[in-house]
């Protein structure tokens, strides 16, 4: 069996462009992964009887808000414009965070 792993000793923060992204990207991800889970819950609540409403409302309302975030122009980064595309079908480039305009 294998040594448990050791602690960080150390925290350091990156300023860099690439860190910026990175972490764009990660809180994307994680409101994209809410917005599954919350999908998740509501194709298996109908199997359920007596499903709560308030439940079932809660769930839509949080999986809509996690997906609208990640496409919003306040998202920290928004996904790569061959994800999606603008109404004019152009992207936009703002610093190294790609965003769809």
């Amino acid at each position: 069996m294998s040594a448990p792993a050791a602690q960080p000793t150390a925290v350091r923060r990156l300023d860099t462009p690439g860190a910026a992204e990175l972490a764009g990207l990660a809180a994307v991800f994680e409101d994209l992964q809410y917005a599954l889970r919350c999908c998740e819950h509501l194709v298996s609540e109908p199997v359920r009887r007596g499903a709560d409403p308030v439940l079932v409302e809660a769930l839509w309302t949080g999986a809509l808000l996690a997906y609208v975030r990640c496409f919003s122009p306040r998202a920290p980064c928004s996904p790569p414009p061959t994800w999606t595309r603008s109404r004019a079908g152009r992207t936009a480039s703002t610093g190294s965070c790609t965003r769809c305009c």
